[in-house]
């Protein structure tokens, strides 16, 4: 048994699919949230039938603190299953599992998200059917109309109101606050709330609803945007500093440019990959001056050619050009050598598409929500395709460069 429930705990999606059941018998309203009045109800008709004393709102207000973690008021499916972890981990005498390190992967967002969008699903759906509506809120409608007369009376709103303030430990309202609320809900103004306008009611609050879960979904995908960059940086910083893994990376791009396996990049095989690359775009070719001046900008050693090392070091500085765009720092350079070297490269970067290559992939990562673990084999993998596609490497505004020039 205690292998089952470690598995489970190692199972994300498992644990999940195991415990929502038990979350939407909670969930009463199907809000995709247990506020402290459904945890009352659930915890008060557990007690009842274990013969059990009841518990008081406080000490229910009590266990819904130590289980919100983030204070909002309500328990999300995500701190829901933070609690069932702990009770699987204290039933088979395991302890509390250490908090991932800020670059380790952490699904937690990813579910916070699902468990969202199940709920804005969800309401949306209800808000859409009004006979399934008419199901829900009838029981909460007939609780407030006491006298079973099919109308809310001012009187039972006022009560009900009264009630709920006190539960919540808030200002009662004012006869005057209630005659408001009337107005608001009592369509026809004949002084009492039919069904029909309450269902109204429940239709603009499940709006509001869906409008705040929206909001959050947004800042959860947000959230989740900047991990992934973290993971990316992370990465990032992580190639830039392993010469072999850079090595092994760029190897294949270098061996599909150097055509005739000589070990180095000649000019006329950079104007050969690059016209090629022009061709297949449909822009005008680059000139012979042009590719001249890539070469001196990659050649360190102005030997006329591009060794693998040259092409690495044009790498690494790449990279490090990326990751200075994405932590937004601003490098100085002081020396007017340095700067001129520096405008030099962005030129090539520019007309090369080099630059342009990683924020396609950068954007790819974002897009299809790669694994933060197989961020590097994915950078890799596009790379090489990149390396045999060249023409994917161009900027669109080729054309309209090139002109210029000429």
């Amino acid at each position: 048994m205690a292998e089952e429930i470690r598995k489970l705990l190692n199972d994300e999606k498992a644990l999940a699919k195991v415990a929502r059941p038990a979350f939407q018998e909670l969930d009463t309203d199907r809000s995709g949230y247990i506020e402290e009045g459904e945890l009352l109800q659930a915890m008060t008709k557990a007690a009842q039938s274990m013969r059990c004393k009841v518990p008081t709102k406080d000490q229910v207000k009590q266990i819904a603190k130590t289980i919100d973690k983030n204070q909002d008021g309500s328990i999300s499916f995500n701190e829901f299953i933070e609690l069932v972890k702990k009770m699987l981990r204290d039933l088979i005498g395991e302890p509390e599992e250490d908090k991932p390190e800020p670059n380790e992967p952490n699904n937690s967002n990813q579910l916070e998200t699902e468990n969202i969008e199940n709920a804005i699903s969800q309401l949306t759906k209800l808000l859409n059917n009004d006979q399934a509506l008419a199901k829900v809120s009838r029981p909460s409608f007939n609780e407030i109309d006491t006298d079973n007369s099919g109308y809310i009376e001012e009187k039972e709103l006022l009560r009900v109101m009264i009630n709920a303030s006190s539960s919540m430990r808030a200002k009662p309202p004012t006869k005057e606050d209630v005659k408001n609320i009337m107005r608001q809900i009592d369509r026809n103004s004949d002084g009492s709330i039919s069904f029909p306008e309450y269902q109204e009611m429940l239709k603009i609050m499940l709006r509001k609803k869906i409008e705040e879960l929206e909001k959050m979904k947004q800042e959860q995908l947000e959230i989740q945007r900047k991990q992934e960059q973290g993971r990316l940086i992370y990465e990032l910083r992580e190639l830039v500093n392993d010469t072999e893994s850079l090595a092994r990376m760029a190897r294949q791009p270098f061996q599909e440019i150097d055509s005739d396996n000589s070990g180095y990049i000649e000019e006329k095989e950079l104007l050969k990959i690059m016209t090629k690359a022009s061709f297949n775009m449909k822009c005008k070719p680059p000139t012979k001056e042009q590719v001249k001046a890539i070469m001196r900008e990659i050649d360190r050693n102005q030997d006329g050619k591009i060794s693998f090392n040259e092409f690495l070091e044009m790498l690494r500085s790449l990279i490090r050009r990326v990751l200075d765009e994405l932590e937004g720092r601003t490098q100085i350079i002081d020396q007017d050598q340095a700067e001129q070297q520096i405008r030099l490269f962005e030129k090539y970067l520019q007309d090369s598409g080099i630059a342009m290559a990683f924020q396609i992939i950068y954007t790819e990562i974002l897009t299809k929500k790669i694994d933060p673990s197989n961020v590097f084999t994915y950078t890799a993998m596009r790379l090489r395709q990149i390396g045999k596609e060249v023409a994917h490497l161009l900027p669109k505004n080729l054309t309209a460069q090139l002109s210029n020039e000429n």
